[in-house]
């Protein structure tokens, strides 16, 4: 008996030819459901629907009344529409799904017809009788085009054809008349077996040779033309590279080939040379690496976690925070990687250890991964100094190297249309606006993260762009609304569209070489930019703050990237974090704000350091902190506390939703712009991996927190009884803050401290008059000493919070979007504006003090230093983590 698998469902047992066709018939049964239901084709029944001996097709709704159409035909005996193969492999189950190009199809545009030349005959009484109109293959597709296909509106009908049914299409064509011929738009033959001959007519060779490329794997490097088989087949052979471990397994070439057979049906309309260089354009360019898990041996490790090395480029997973010989990560980076003699370099390694020790290693060349085909296996350890010898375990990956539609298509034919030239660019660095307001609004980058449209690669603000789900890509997309539009461009008038307008042919093979030479320029100039910062690159202007280990002052930087902008520099003693033990906080604090993203969390823009002290470089927000704000107000409306305590609530959910809690909320940590929002900033107590939303049940105490740390007025009971504690405490702080923003108190407040604790643990919250029934009606959910009861702790989260009637008329879509106008905007002149920082700290000198070198003095923090990517490098590679 035999195993079978199909990835990602249950083992199926083959015992014999009976259990092989009836998995088959299953498997077709799925895909023809999925083709209706998720792809909305519709069956139609040949000769029709009424007859006991019938065939079917599938055509999309709009196929009769499309511009362009695309006949799918697939090969071999008992093959049904939908299918490419009827093969199962052992490791890999059932990979023979049309389904992946039908969607590229209608998302490109197309109609779609997909054959069914196969089916003959069928048993009717116990008989085979033949099909009508489809007694053989030639004469099904013959039927189908004459009754189907021709009539409709299409002028461009495109071809995409596998194996055999390479052969049927050949013979078909040559029966053509010279106008139907001219109908055809493109033929992506995937490892034909057709051939020509003497006795074929001229215009089936023509025809062939002017809009025929056929894809088959070979030992010639990838996308070069294969003379041979050219010759053969009287059209253009590419080579798809390397074969796959599975070498006799043609289904790796109809997956890897899917990307280059559309855009050589988009772009064949400007000629089979521009055709060939659209395709070129489409090798892979992207690894994508999810390290799953690990099974490790030795000893039990603290907190393992796994370095990804590729391309230059170094990521690292979230340690699981807990002792574990079988850690999981399940998490995914993703390279630029364009060469196949490129390595992917994995190293488990553990917090507790040294640094420059590790668990073992494992490295795969590219010449091992599946081209767009995730290959998920387990790999041996390897020590990092003797590769021959075993590491501590293994580990289990999911390799895939694909090519990246998006980011080649704007290399290609949006970038050298669009982008601005050197000139301009240096125009706006030496004075211009350009690096600091959106190119439409002109709305200034002050406080808000520069975006950039992922189309046209320009600076764009919120307000003028979205993130949208355009045709083809399974992720939405930063596009401002300049660009909207170019979605027809990219995905239905492509070979149509150039500089010039409709009618005009791509760019020219020098055109894209002249832009390749400008963006390896700028690639340089950044990376000459990329020198390691210090402080001597900043202008120290104010104090604005002051913390437990450091200060923060107002600065400028002085040149190169970003020359004029002004940031808050945190600056941290290393001999007091040391002194305190705060190295394993400091270092989370400085990964959390590199790796969180949100309209309402404060952004880091650099890290380094030197032998004394470390340096936090983030946005500067001149409208003050929310304690001066309400110091001054004595108390906040309803409808302002309404805006903020949302705001704040859209933050710490994003950081739950990435196992952080917060820990450290109060008033002093909340900061806010020249438009009146609010950004949460200071993450030195914060606590990643953390998991467990609710309470925190005795089985799963080792999971929980139990250091004591934030503000005394702010501290969850929980904390105070010495329980492990999960990221509901926050919810308890965030209960805490939204009574002191409508009352200017605290509610459990007593200048004996020991009375306050005592307060926390038993009193009763007692409410003003003037706060409404709603609002004390979410305070008393929140200030639940219970913290399996208390809001939020539920299996919702912040869901629950967000669903109170409380906050029933904010727009959550509006605000996440930072369109909700705040009720109250503070005076702020300039961006170096300090009119909203306490007088006790305007008056001191902006000075980077010496220190006492006797405590921290040689200490280095490891994978401390950061620089936010820049112009080039996040449009070309970050483009694919969006």
């Amino acid at each position: 008996m035999r195993r079978l698998s199909s990835r990602g469902g249950k083992n199926f047992s083959l015992k014999s030819e009976e259990d092989v066709e009836e998995l088959m018939q299953t498997l077709v049964a799925q895909i023809h459901a999925k083709l209706k239901s998720e792809l909305n084709l519709r069956e139609i029944f040949i000769p029709n629907s009424k007859a006991e001996a019938r065939c079917n097709i599938f055509v999309s709704h709009n196929y009769a009344a499309c511009p362009k159409l695309c006949v799918f035909l697939q090969p071999g005996e008992g093959m049904q529409p939908g299918m490419w193969s009827r093969t199962i492999h052992p490791k890999t189950g059932f990979q023979g799904s049309m389904i992946p190009y039908l969607k590229t199809a209608i998302q490109g545009g197309y109609g779609v017809v997909i054959l069914n030349p196969s089916t003959n005959f069928c048993m009717v009484n116990g008989h085979r009788a033949k099909i009508l109109h489809s007694s053989s293959p030639e004469a099904h597709v013959a039927y189908v085009w004459k009754n189907y296909i021709a009539p409709n509106a299409a002028q461009e009908i495109s071809f995409i054809v596998h194996d055999n049914a390479g052969v049927l299409l050949k013979t078909f064509l040559s029966t053509l008349s010279g106008h139907e011929g001219q109908r055809i738009g493109g033929i992506a033959f995937i490892e034909s077996a057709h051939q020509v001959s003497s006795g074929d007519n001229n215009s089936l060779r023509d025809l062939l040779r002017e809009k025929a490329v056929n894809f088959e794997a070979s030992t010639e490097p990838m996308f070069t033309v294969i003379g041979s088989s050219k010759a053969r087949m009287g059209c253009t052979s590419l080579s798809v590279g390397r074969t796959s471990s599975e070498a006799n397994n043609r289904e790796w070439t109809v997956h890897s080939v899917q990307t280059s057979a559309f855009v050589f049906l988009q772009s064949i309309a400007s000629g089979i040379e521009e055709s060939l260089h659209a395709i070129r354009a489409t090798f892979p360019n992207k690894l994508i690496v999810t390290v799953n898990r690990a099974r490790l041996t030795g000893q039990p490790y603290n907190n393992p976690f796994a370095v990804v090395q590729c391309a230059g480029q170094k990521k690292e997973t979230v340690g699981s925070h807990k002792h574990t010989m079988d850690p999981e990560w399940n998490q995914t980076f993703s390279f630029p990687v364009t060469s196949s003699e490129a390595k992917v370099v994995i190293v488990v390694k553990d917090r507790s250890f040294p640094m420059n020790t590790s668990l073992g290693q494992v490295v795969v060349s590219m010449s091992e991964v599946g081209l767009n085909r995730a290959d998920r296996r387990w790999f041996s350890l390897r020590d990092e100094k003797v590769p021959t010898a075993h590491g501590n375990g293994e580990v289990e990956l999911t390799l895939e190297w694909v090519h990246d539609t998006f980011v080649a298509r704007s290399d290609s034919f949006i970038r050298g249309n669009r982008m601005p030239t050197l000139e301009s660019q240096q125009r706006n660095r030496q004075g211009g606006d350009g690096e600091n307001c959106c190119y439409l609004c002109k709305s200034t980058f002050v406080l808000h993260r520069r975006r950039y449209c992922r189309m046209c690669l320009r600076l764009v603000c919120t307000s003028c762009s979205d993130r949208l789900f355009l045709p083809g890509f399974s992720e939405p997309k930063r596009v401002c609304s300049g660009c909207c539009d170019l979605q027809m461009m990219l995905h239905n008038k492509l070979p149509r569209m150039g500089p010039n307008g409709p009618g005009s042919r791509l760019p020219s093979q020098d055109k894209l070489d002249e832009h390749a030479q400008r963006m390896e320029a700028m690639r340089k100039r950044e990376e000459a930019e990329k020198r390691p910062l210090s402080i001597n690159d900043f202008d120290l202007l104010k104090v604005v703050g002051r913390g437990a280990f450091g200060k923060v002052l107002l600065v400028r930087k002085k040149d190169g990237k970003n020359a004029g902008q002004i940031y808050a520099m945190k600056i941290l003693v290393k001999s007091h974090i040391i002194k305190n033990d705060q190295i394993e906080n400091t270092k989370a604090e400085q990964h959390i704000l590199k790796e969180i993203s949100h309209p309402y969390v404060v952004r880091l823009r650099y890290a380094f350091q030197n032998a004394d002290k470390l340096y936090l470089i983030m946005d500067y927000y001149p409208g003050g902190s929310m304690f001066y704000h309400l110091r001054k107000s004595k108390r906040f409306t309803e409808d302002r506390t309404r805006l903020y305590m949302a705001q704040l609530l859209t933050a710490l959910m994003h950081l739950h939703s990435k196992q952080i809690a917060y820990r450290d909320l109060k008033l002093e940590n909340i900061l806010m712009d020249p438009k009146g929002n609010i950004a949460l900033t200071d993450f030195g107590l914060s606590k990643e991996g953390q998991m467990v939303e609710g309470a925190i049940r005795a089985s799963q105490a080792d999971t929980g927190m139990k250091t004591i740390c934030g503000t005394a007025e702010y501290m969850a009971p929980e904390l105070l009884r010495h329980q492990p504690y999960g990221k509901v405490v926050d919810w308890w702080s965030y209960g805490i803050l939204l009574f002191e923003m409508l009352t200017g108190r605290t509610p459990f407040v007593d200048r004996n401290r020991r009375q306050m604790f005592k307060n926390i643990m038993q009193s009763e919250v007692i409410y003003p008059s003037h706060i409404s029934p709603v609002a004390r009606s979410l305070i008393s959910k929140l200030l639940n000493r219970d913290p399996a009861r208390r809001l939020g702790g539920g299996p919702n989260g912040g869901r629950d919070i967000m669903a109170h009637p409380f906050f029933e008329s904010i727009d959550w879509d509006k605000l996440m979007r930072r369109e909700v106008e705040p009720p109250f905007v503070p005076d702020v002149s300039s961006v170096d504006d300090i009119t909203n920082v306490p007088e006790m700290f305007q008056n001191m000198a902006a000075v980077d003090s010496p220190v006492n070198k006797k405590n921290g003095e040689g200490h280095h923090f490891d994978d401390f230093t950061y620089q936010e990517e820049g112009y080039i490098m996040r449009a070309t590679h970050n483009i694919n983590q969006h």
